[in-house]
């Protein structure tokens, strides 16, 4: 999402993202003749015909497909497991945001198979027990917090996941539990919470009799109210259990129950439908967790979210739900997140409920333990064996572990990059630049956008700092050891990685308390912290850090302030993800923003506030939810949700300083011209809705006028793209969302600083990209349809870092070769995209990965994109010719001379004896170019002008030793050029 300008001049070795396979050679992809030598004879070169003009498409773009990195050291939330019934070595597990994977070998490694499908939420899994082979999954996640993602309905597999079938249920968005008869699989039931953020939908129980193919409606509620759980007696299929849940969410407000929720039971396998009621509570009821015992199954459990004081209470019937009892109080810590119930299949009246911390009934809800098993926090999925009672699977919000002694012990799964983050950040080290990133519930991580080991990049190449769920990292330029970490509500932590100093700066005001009992000013270098404890609760606690004391406030004008509201206090209202900027032009300048904007220029030692409430100031409680008005003793209402009426986007202008655009999650954009002393109001947008939530934020990096906004109306069951373009600061507006696909809400823009019209927007299921302002979109391969919730520009590198949530960082690496993509080029038959310079590194052979995950580093060598309109005939052949500084030919590189665009590596090495990789010496630093030629009889025909560029040795002290010389004796010189490169997906890799 920001400008992420960086001092250096030098730039490192990137590319792009797929393993190459080392083994096949230039013959399995590319046509051609006989080999070059170095320092022969050169054909003489004739000039190219210009034909007509061409344009990329996202086939072209698959040469430029995006890099996975990972990491995996703390995936992500999970939503449910699945052990296959007859073989327990294979698992299931949903991913919440982040898809199906399955393992073969309990966990040794693991494979996506949902990464082709219209979904990434996942509510539910469901292996049939008459054939395991038969695989449901519900989409959508089953819990109402603010960072769960919607889905499109149910899917099948008949072959264990190899292929799926989309089965209906489309506006169905969270579907909770589907159940399949074990007597007939064509009997299935979905259990649909229905939409989250409007009424409607396809919401209710739902059975099919043919397998998926027509589905009925058996319990409906009412627009309102869906089902949230289904359990059915083992002795009897027939016999079904339900629970309906009413909730809504909007931005800033929420219900978590009502009137309608309840417990429903049927006896004929869903044709009618009574609701039980003696023995449970009466009036607004939460959501409803269900569960029969195993062992008999007419003792039937329930979790029933109740009075907001108790937040809940279990419940037991030994009549299959005639009569209940009120065991006892079962709080857990917000219905809307907890709260699932699991019967232990191996012990009669052992339960466990989903919470922070798992809950245990050995008496069936008596009495309960809190389980301090060492491993994370925020449960919400429990497998057993069903031949081991001691070896269970358990998902909560970081990742999955197992147990093999009934939790005594824990094994956690490192090897499934799957973290969900919110943010991301570069810093201009050298050679290889990082990248930070704030995660759900996980702190935040920063690692290296590749390494010197061949393995690639490893979990122990990544470090985690701070607590709580992490948000927007920022580091300083110029200076890559100072690293600020925020978590949820604004807390805010500045980091010197060279002493392990961390310092709590958050801004806040100066109560007039404060005033009248002044406190000795704190010197917050003396305050000395891990840099990795951080602040910060889980995802469902409160704000990390309210008053941290190394950080001091001026205070202006306090008629401007508002009253206190929810949200940190202080006059204040804190997003969860409160905006934080450091300023392009000063680097120790800060901005962040609450419901108004703080600048401090010292690092945040101090701060001092330069705007009033820039928000609509709406009140929560006069928000309707399900057509009414509700009081604040509602159900869960408003519990952890991000108060109203925040600043949700800031950027300021790099083309002028002090020029500073917000938005707001009420539909405010504000603007001003001179570092906060007077704001401008913009609340009307062309085609967008009232209202609606700003996401982003972004000002051109080459004119001073133009600012890039981007709306997000999903909170109201809108899930259209809204992207707008004012030249004007604002006075008018361009609607340049183009061909953006419907159902894809934006989350983040960036654009290029030197092409005027290339952008780059980050989407609900992908990362897209357009070289004509807005006009066409191309959706970018190399990822599953997952969203890109934050986008940095590593400027140096022309690299686009993207924070995915729920399959972690991707890199697109050297995008800036697009800059290359100019009217005049497309007017071209042949294009070389501008090549950035690279170290000369080799890599390390001997490091290993961690638990089995290792992501791969770009291609080493020379990056070079080139663009055909038209294949080169098979009897030619097309090279890249490679030059020193005196003009002297280096190498002529294979390449693919198809029509469309393709990526090479060079290896930086001149001509080898074929018998290894690494046979012939790596090029001395300095400059060099690349020129497009084919190779024509006699004939070398120029297809495009030479590009620039230069080979690097890595700085002292960078900790990178530069590659030595690796060349074989004076018979290399009689050899000729080696081009033995590999071809994927339109990627040549010479080695």
């Amino acid at each position: 999402m920001r400008h992420f300008r960086m001092l250096s001049c030098v730039a490192l070795l990137m590319g792009v993202g797929w393993v190459i396979d080392q083994s096949r050679s230039v013959a399995d992809g590319v046509e051609g003749g006989s080999e070059l030598p170095v320092g022969g004879l050169e054909l003489p070169i004739a000039p190219a015909p210009r034909p007509a003009a061409s344009s990329l498409t996202t086939q072209d773009l698959q040469a430029l497909a995006l890099r996975s990195i990972g990491p995996a050291l703390q995936p992500g939330r999970i939503g449910d497991i699945v052990i296959h019934p007859r073989q327990p070595s294979i698992w299931y597990v949903a991913v919440a945001s982040g898809g199906v994977w399955k393992t073969t070998n309990r966990g040794i490694t693991w494979t996506p198979i949902f990464d082709q499908q219209g979904s990434y939420s996942i509510g539910c899994l469901a292996v049939d027990p008459h054939n395991p082979e038969i695989i449901w999954v519900g989409t959508g996640e089953n819990q109402s917090q603010r960072s769960v993602g919607f889905g499109d309905g149910v899917y099948k597999s008949t072959d264990g996941g190899k292929t799926w079938q989309h089965m209906g249920l489309k506006h169905s968005e969270h579907i909770a539990r589907i159940l399949i008869d074990p007597r007939d699989s064509q009997t299935v039931y979905v259990a649909s919470q229905g939409p989250l953020w409007a009424s409607g939908g396809e919401r209710g129980l739902y059975r099919s009799r043919d397998g998926g193919k027509t589905w009925s409606a058996v319990l409906t509620i009412s627009p309102e109210t869906g089902i949230t759980d289904v359990v059915m007696d083992p002795s009897n299929p027939d016999v079904l259990y339900a629970a309906s849940y009413q909730r809504r969410r909007h931005v800033g407000v929420l219900v978590g129950g009502g009137p309608e929720s309840a417990i429903f039971k049927s006896t004929d396998g869903g044709q009618t439908w009574r609701r039980l009621t003696k023995g449970l509570p009466q009036g607004d009821l939460g959501r409803i967790a269900l569960a029969v015992s195993p062992q008999r199954p007419n003792v039937v459990y329930a979790h029933i979210q109740t009075a907001a004081k108790e937040r809940g209470a279990f419940y037991r019937s030994e009549d299959g739900g005639e009569t209940w009892e009120r065991r006892g109080a079962a709080p857990v810590q917000t219905g809307e997140y907890y709260g699932e119930i699991f019967a232990d299949p191996h012990r009669f009246d052992r339960l466990y409920i989903m919470d922070t911390v798992v809950q245990m009934t050995d008496d069936g809800g008596k009495t309960f333990t809190r389980l301090r098993w060492p491993v994370h926090v925020d449960h919400h999925a429990l497998a057993f064996d069903p031949t081991d009672p001691n070896h269970w699977l358990s998902g909560n919000d970081g990742g999955l572990y197992e147990t093999y002694d009934g939790g005594q012990t824990w094994r956690h799964f490192t090897n499934m990059p799957t973290t969900q983050y919110y943010r991301v950040a570069v810093d201009d080290a050298v050679p290889f630049y990082n990248i930070y990133a704030g995660s759900q519930d996980n702190g935040t991580h920063g690692g290296p956008a590749r390494t010197a080991h061949r393995v690639g990049i490893r979990n122990a190449d990544w470090g985690v700092y701070g607590g709580g769920d992490g948000m927007q990292p920022r580091v300083e330029p110029g200076n890559p050891n100072i690293v600020y970490i925020s978590s949820q509500y604004g807390a805010l932590v500045r980091i010197d990685k060279t002493t392990g100093r961390s310092v709590p700066i958050k801004p806040r005001l100066i109560s007039s308390r404060d005033k009248q009992s002044p406190k000795k000013k704190e010197t917050s270098d003396k305050k000395e912290a891990d840099p990795k404890s951080g602040g910060g609760k889980d995802e469902s606690g409160t704000e990390a850090d309210t008053l941290p004391k190394g950080a001091k406030v001026e205070e202006q004008d306090e008629s401007t302030q508002p009253p206190a509201t929810k949200g940190g206090g202080d006059n204040l209202r804190w997003g969860w993800d409160a905006p934080l900027l450091i300023s392009p032009h000063s680097a120790t300048r800060l901005y962040m923003a609450a419901n108004r904007v703080f600048q401090s220029d010292d690092r945040g030692t101090t701060w001092k506030v330069i705007s009033p409430d820039l928000t609509r100031q709406l009140d929560p409680l006069k928000v309707p939810l399900m057509g009414k008005l509700w009081g604040k003793d509602a159900v869960s209402r408003d519990a952890f949700t991000t108060p109203l009426s925040i600043i949700t986007a800031l950027d300021e202008s790099p083309v002028q300083a002090g020029l500073l655009a917000v938005g707001t999650d009420d539909g405010l954009v504000q603007i001003s011209e001179n570092n906060g002393q007077s704001w401008r109001r913009i609340e009307h947008f062309p085609g967008v809705p009232p209202g609606t939530y700003v996401s982003d934020v972004f000002f051109s990096p080459r004119e001073r006028s133009t600012l890039y906004v981007t709306f997000n109306n999903w909170q109201y069951g809108d899930f259209r793209p809204y992207v707008l373009k004012t030249v004007d600061l604002g006075q008018s507006w361009t609607n340049i969302t183009g061909n953006l696909p419907d159902r894809h809400v934006v989350w983040s823009i960036v654009a290029d600083r030197v092409h005027p019209d290339l952008l780059f927007v980050g989407t609900e299921f992908g990362l897209f990209v357009t070289l004509d302002g807005g006009e066409q979109w191309q959706r970018v391969p190399g990822a599953p349809p997952i969203p890109f919730r934050d986008l940095a520009v590593q400027e140096r590198e022309g690299d686009l870092v993207c924070a995915t949530f729920g399959r972690g960082i991707y890199i697109l690496d050297h995008y800036a070769a697009l800059r290359g993509w100019t009217s005049e080029a497309r007017a071209a038959a042949a294009v070389l995209l501008p090549i950035r310079d690279t170290w000369r590194v080799t890599e390390l052979p001997f490091a290993r990965s961690d638990g089995g995950f290792a992501a791969p580093n770009p291609p080493a060598g020379a990056i070079i994109t080139y663009y055909l309109r038209e294949s080169v005939p098979e009897k030619d052949r097309l090279v890249v010719r490679i030059r020193d500084a005196q003009g002297r030919l280096v190498r002529d590189v294979r390449a693919r001379g198809t029509a469309g665009l393709h990526r090479l590596s060079w290896d930086l090495r001149g001509p080898g004896s074929g018998k290894g990789p690494m046979t012939a010496a790596l090029s001395p630093a300095g400059a060099y170019s690349a020129q497009l030629v084919r190779l024509r009889g006699n004939m070398a025909e120029a297809l495009t002008p030479e590009q620039p560029f230069r080979l690097l040795s890595p700085p002292e002290g960078s900790g990178i030793a530069p590659s030595p010389r690796e060349k074989k004796p004076a018979e290399d010189a009689q050899s000729t050029q080696s081009e033995k490169s590999t071809v994927v997906s339109g990627v040549c890799s010479s080695k």
